[in-house]
C-alpha cells in the first residue's frame, strides 16, 4: 500500500514539474515576442538611379491617432484609403548589398548604406522572411533571410542582393 502511495506522489510531483516547465517556456516565448519590437518606423524609398537618399522626415507616430472623417463634407473631396501594399525595394543602380567582403568579382559596387539595408530588411519581412530587426546592418540574419529568399525563388543562393534579387523581391512584394 505504501508503494502505491509513493508512486502516486511521484506521479503528482512529475506532473507539477512538467506544468511548471510549460509555464516557464510559455513565459519565455511570450517575453521574446513582446520584446521583439515589430513597431519600427517606416523608411522612405531610395531615389532610383540617383545614388542619393531623399531627406529624412520625422516618422515618429503622434500621441493622438488621426482618423479621416466618416463622411466627407461638401467642401472637401472624398479621400482614398492608404495602400496597404508594401513599398518596393529600390537598389541604387550599379550597386549590390552583401555581408562582409566581396562574394565574387562583379562590376557592381558593394554598398553599406544603412537606409538601403533597412529598406531591404523591411522588404524581406513583408515578403515573409525574417532578417531580424530592421536596424540597417547587413548581418548574419539578414544574409540568411536573403539566402532563403533566393533559394525559394530559384536564384543563386549567394546572399548578395544585386539587381536580379532586388527585381524578384519587388515581384514578390507586388504580388502580395
Amino acid at each position: 500500500m505504501a508503494a502505491a502511495s509513493n508512486q502516486a506522489a511521484v506521479r503528482r510531483r512529475r506532473l507539477v514539474a512538467l506544468l511548471a516547465l510549460a509555464v516557464v517556456v510559455l513565459a519565455g516565448v511570450s517575453s521574446l515576442l513582446l520584446l521583439r519590437g515589430d513597431g519600427q518606423a517606416p523608411m522612405q524609398p531610395v531615389a532610383e538611379g540617383t545614388g542619393t537618399t531623399p531627406p529624412q522626415t520625422d516618422t515618429t507616430p503622434s500621441a493622438t491617432p488621426t482618423t479621416p472623417a466618416d463622411t466627407p463634407t461638401a467642401s472637401s473631396p472624398a479621400t482614398t484609403p492608404p495602400s496597404t501594399a508594401p513599398s518596393p525595394f529600390t537598389l541604387p543602380e550599379g550597386t549590390k548589398l552583401q555581408r562582409g567582403e566581396s562574394a565574387g568579382a562583379t562590376d557592381l559596387e558593394a554598398i553599406t548604406d544603412p537606409a538601403v539595408v533597412t529598406e531591404l530588411q523591411q522588404a524581406l519581412t513583408a515578403a515573409g522572411y525574417d532578417p531580424g530587426p530592421a536596424d540597417g546592418t547587413f548581418g548574419p540574419r539578414t544574409e540568411a533571410a536573403v539566402v532563403a529568399f533566393q533559394e525559394a525563388q530559384g536564384l543563386s543562393p549567394d546572399g548578395v542582393v544585386g539587381p536580379e534579387t532586388a527585381s524578384k523581391l519587388n515581384e514578390v512584394l507586388a504580388s502580395g
